[in-house]
């Protein structure tokens, strides 16, 4: 199959006037904000969830913003208390209403009263029914993911943090939560293990719902990596436990595509494609079906932090933060970017795009659109007007991964098709202008191929070339280059 590598570089050129149902936003207020998840509403209107860090009181609010399908806000609120911080992670839409799940935690004495914080609110986002429900006291959450169930219930999992006195290090351990739709608590089951770092960021009703499936990272080294499966029962107890192949780990995502297969993405325990975003097909018995690791040379291409995929009909999107930085990954003074990948069910690409560059940018949240596009939310950190506190950015997407805009703006677009990849004797390039130079480099870093690209497509023979994996750049007649990447020969 091919995998067509689109790369887009907008510049002031030539004016276009649309309307269409896309938008940047950047939404910015004094103190640190971060969005954990965001979803279109059968309305088309956009619901996030996050919190907003009050530095004034060393504290969190609850973050909820609305936006219309144009990006406008619609509502925008903090949810806070003097002594309690609150913290939103999840949404779901049920019968015209939304059910945001979170947590909130009193931090005198640290930490010491943590509870499960379950809000239904109506499309006005007025408040009809809350919640608490405590959890092992001296734990608090730091991550969740949910789902609702074939019961309609909600089956939550996550991984709670404590500091170990003893030890004088922050340990994680996994958790499992059952509430009915109603936030009434079914059942619970909170691990503690002797390892620092457990962690579970994906749960999944089974095919025939006779329990889940929880997507964990360093719960056992019996299978000698970081990614496994954990199987539970309907009433959270563990009964099983697989691995994940290729040693891929954390931030999972598991999507169903059919019946029969699943599509994860992750990190990777590997020196090859540790660095890339990389993605896996697997059935629901965790056999192998395909793989593909993505992104650009020389970076670290890691999936969001929240939801790296998401699918609406035959549109299917993986997305992730390009050029993060692993010591610094929230406050870096590197330029990032949101990373989108529109795949194929066979995980070919159809175009791969960069959002940002100007400044750090940390992806957290994805979510295919009803109009075939996607939605992206994050946070935006620019060191030198910033000090330790994020920006939201949300940006919309239609199903090329274009934005457009309401009002003339100036744009040079420049499209440039490298095919087929993988490829044999022939690599072709189609190109929208003759302004750019390709280069093409062995695993060395030896230039083998230097050629001027021509408007419409330019053809290079590579018959020379032994079967490998091949770096490539474009580079702009002033010798800058503007796109790297990777083309393998058969």
């Amino acid at each position: 199959m091919y995998k067509y590598y689109i790369i887009s570089i907008f510049f002031l050129l030539i004016s276009i006037y649309i309307k269409s149902q896309t938008f940047s936003n950047i939404i910015s207020n004094p103190n640190d904000q971060i969005i954990n998840e965001i979803k279109e509403d059968q309305n088309g209107n956009f619901i996030l969830v996050g919190r907003y860090e009050n530095l004034t009181g060393n504290k969190f609010d609850a973050y909820i913003i609305k936006l219309d399908s144009e990006g406008n806000i619609l509502f925008e609120e903090t949810i806070s208390n003097d002594s309690i911080s609150f913290i939103l992670f999840n949404i779901h839409f049920v019968n015209d209403e939304y059910i945001l799940l979170g947590e909130t935690f009193d931090k005198t004495p640290a930490f010491a009263n943590c509870h499960f914080w379950y809000l239904r609110l109506n499309q006005d986002l007025t408040v009809i029914d809350e919640k608490f429900n405590l959890i092992p006291k001296g734990k608090w959450i730091s991550y969740m993911n949910s789902i609702i169930d074939s019961d309609s219930n909600l089956a939550i999992t996550g991984y709670t943090s404590f500091f170990d006195t003893l030890s004088n290090v922050y340990n994680s351990d996994l958790y499992f939560y059952k509430t009915n739709i109603d936030g009434d608590s079914i059942n619970s089951n909170f691990f503690n293990t002797s390892n620092i770092i457990d962690m579970s960021f994906d749960i999944v009703e089974k095919s025939d719902d006779d329990g889940y499936d929880a997507y964990v990272s360093g719960f056992t080294n019996m299978f000698g990596s970081h990614g496994q499966i954990l199987e539970l029962n309907n009433n959270l107890d563990s009964i099983g436990i697989d691995s994940i192949p290729l040693r891929i780990y954390d931030y999972y995502s598991p999507t169903e595509l059919n019946d029969t297969t699943i599509i994860l993405c992750g990190k990777r325990l590997s020196s090859i494609y540790g660095r890339d975003l990389n993605i896996a097909t697997i059935n629901p018995d965790a056999n192998f079906i395909n793989f593909a690791h993505l992104g650009k040379v020389d970076t670290v291409d890691w999936p969001a932090f929240s939801n790296g995929i998401s699918k609406f009909e035959n549109n299917l999107f993986v997305a992730g933060t390009s050029n993060l930085e692993v010591s610094n990954p929230f406050f870096s003074t590197l330029p990032s970017w949101f990373y989108l990948i529109k795949l194929n069910s066979s995980l070919d690409i159809e175009w791969q795009k960069w959002y940002g560059g100007d400044t750090y940018y940390n992806l957290y949240s994805i979510y295919a659109t009803q109009d075939g596009g996607c939605v992206m939310a994050g946070t935006r950190y620019d060191y030198l007007s910033q000090y330790y506190e994020r920006d939201i950015y949300i940006v919309k997407v239609d199903s090329e991964g274009l934005i457009t805009w309401t009002q003339e703006i100036p744009i040079k677009q420049e499209s440039v098709l490298i095919y087929p990849n993988p490829g044999h004797n022939k690599l072709k390039i189609k190109s929208s202008t003759d302004d750019l130079i390709f280069e093409l480099f062995n695993s060395n870093g030896m230039n083998l191929i230097t050629k001027e690209l021509i408007q419409f497509e330019t053809v290079i023979n590579t018959s020379f070339l032994k079967p490998g994996i091949f770096v490539y750049n474009l580079k702009n007649k002033e010798g800058q280059i503007v796109e790297t990447g990777k083309w393998i020969k058969k």
